[in-house]
Protein backbone atom coordinates (compact mmCIF):
# COMPACT_ATOMS: atom_id res chain seq x y z
CA UNK A 1 0.00 0.00 0.00
CA UNK A 2 1.44 3.36 -1.29
CA UNK A 3 2.11 6.22 2.07
CA UNK A 4 -0.02 9.27 2.12
CA UNK A 5 2.01 12.17 1.80
CA UNK A 6 2.13 14.75 4.41
CA UNK A 7 1.36 18.12 4.71
CA UNK A 8 5.15 19.03 4.87
CA UNK A 9 5.64 16.79 1.35
CA UNK A 10 2.71 18.48 -0.24
CA UNK A 11 4.01 22.01 0.51
CA UNK A 12 7.21 21.18 -0.58
CA UNK A 13 5.46 19.80 -4.20
CA UNK A 14 3.46 22.98 -4.02
CA UNK A 15 6.15 25.23 -3.62
CA UNK A 16 7.75 23.61 -6.23
CA UNK A 17 5.08 23.73 -8.90
CA UNK A 18 4.72 27.66 -8.05
CA UNK A 19 8.29 28.19 -8.92
CA UNK A 20 7.91 26.45 -12.16
CA UNK A 21 5.12 27.95 -12.98
CA UNK A 22 7.10 31.69 -12.18
CA UNK A 23 10.06 30.73 -13.94
CA UNK A 24 7.65 29.72 -17.14
CA UNK A 25 6.11 32.84 -17.17
CA UNK A 26 9.21 34.47 -16.92
CA UNK A 27 10.42 33.21 -19.64
CA UNK A 28 12.34 30.38 -18.63
CA UNK A 29 11.74 27.59 -21.25
CA UNK A 30 13.76 24.69 -18.88
CA UNK A 31 15.58 24.95 -15.37
CA UNK A 32 17.59 22.65 -13.15
CA UNK A 33 15.89 21.03 -10.53
CA UNK A 34 18.11 22.62 -8.17
CA UNK A 35 17.60 26.17 -8.62
CA UNK A 36 14.04 24.97 -9.25
CA UNK A 37 13.61 23.55 -5.34
CA UNK A 38 16.29 27.24 -4.15
CA UNK A 39 13.21 29.52 -5.99
CA UNK A 40 11.10 26.99 -4.14
CA UNK A 41 12.43 28.19 -1.28
CA UNK A 42 11.93 31.74 -1.72
CA UNK A 43 8.37 31.79 -2.09
CA UNK A 44 8.09 29.34 0.83
CA UNK A 45 9.85 32.18 2.91
CA UNK A 46 7.82 34.50 1.48
CA UNK A 47 4.37 32.30 1.88
CA UNK A 48 5.57 32.16 5.54
CA UNK A 49 6.22 35.78 5.86
CA UNK A 50 2.68 36.77 4.42
CA UNK A 51 1.01 34.53 6.37
CA UNK A 52 3.47 36.03 9.34
CA UNK A 53 2.31 39.41 8.44
CA UNK A 54 -1.42 38.61 7.85
CA UNK A 55 -1.66 36.87 11.19
CA UNK A 56 -0.24 39.88 13.09
CA UNK A 57 -2.27 41.94 11.51
CA UNK A 58 -5.54 40.30 12.52
CA UNK A 59 -4.63 39.91 16.28
CA UNK A 60 -3.64 43.44 16.03
CA UNK A 61 -7.73 43.87 15.04
CA UNK A 62 -8.36 41.40 18.02
CA UNK A 63 -9.28 38.59 15.61
CA UNK A 64 -7.98 35.27 16.16
CA UNK A 65 -9.07 34.27 12.37
CA UNK A 66 -7.31 36.02 9.33
CA UNK A 67 -9.71 38.09 7.03
CA UNK A 68 -8.91 39.10 3.61
CA UNK A 69 -8.24 42.57 4.45
CA UNK A 70 -5.36 40.82 6.76
CA UNK A 71 -4.13 39.31 3.86
CA UNK A 72 -4.41 42.32 1.81
CA UNK A 73 -2.76 44.44 4.22
CA UNK A 74 -0.14 42.37 4.48
CA UNK A 75 0.92 42.32 0.75
CA UNK A 76 0.94 46.33 0.79
CA UNK A 77 3.36 45.85 3.85
CA UNK A 78 5.47 43.65 1.67
CA UNK A 79 9.12 44.73 1.17
CA UNK A 80 9.49 46.20 -2.64
CA UNK A 81 11.61 43.31 -4.64
CA UNK A 82 15.55 45.09 -4.36
CA UNK A 83 16.42 42.77 -7.21
CA UNK A 84 14.79 42.46 -10.87
CA UNK A 85 14.08 39.13 -12.58
CA UNK A 86 15.98 39.87 -15.15
CA UNK A 87 18.73 40.22 -13.03
CA UNK A 88 18.68 36.33 -11.82
CA UNK A 89 18.35 34.58 -15.79
CA UNK A 90 21.93 34.10 -15.10
CA UNK A 91 21.42 31.34 -12.09
CA UNK A 92 19.24 29.67 -13.62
Amino acid sequence: MAQQPTSQSLARDACIVAAARIARERGFAAADEGALEALADVVRASVRALARRAAANARHATRSELALNDVLSALKQSPSNRVAWQELRGFF
